[in-house]
């Protein structure tokens, strides 16, 4: 009776687990596609980055170097834009140590600034790492904040 039981009893769970995870596969939301843009913006990066980003959100930004020597510190700091007009710093990332091959990713939670409709991310590189040691810099414009 025991052995039998048993057999009846994972048939039993097996049935209510499968029922479960339909209902739970049905309450499901679909994932949301978040649109991304790829811009070569200079001859040594090449920036991957969500086209647009709300308020309280962190964005990740990927980054890919070319010819920038191993050893330099990799830098990239967040503006905001008021329409086209430059508003002004935003937040900063430490910066990255470089190595060949490697990719990089920044991420930024982007805070309220009144009347900002858009970010941008100032990147540069140099040997130590700070805009006064700065070797080549680029502009990575837009993210657009909904």
């Amino acid at each position: 009776m025991f052995k039998k039981l048993t057999v009846t009893g994972l048939a039993m769970l097996f049935v209510m687990g499968g029922a479960f995870c339909l209902k739970a596969e049905d309450k499901a939301a679909p994932a949301e596609k978040v649109a991304v843009q790829t811009k070569k913006i200079a001859d040594w990066i090449e920036v991957t980055a969500p086209e647009s980003a709300k308020v309280g959100e962190t964005v990740k930004i990927k980054v890919k170097l070319t010819g920038v020597p191993d050893g330099c510190k990799l830098a990239g700091d967040m503006h905001f834009f008021r329409g086209p007009s430059y508003g002004g710093f935003l937040v900063w990332h430490r910066p990255q140590t470089v190595k060949a091959g490697k990719e990089y990713t920044f991420k930024y939670k982007i805070p309220e600034k009144e009347g900002m409709s858009s970010v941008g991310v100032l990147f540069y590189y140099g040997k130590k790492g700070g805009w006064g040691n700065k070797e080549k810099d680029a502009w990575f414009k837009f993210i657009n904040i909904e």
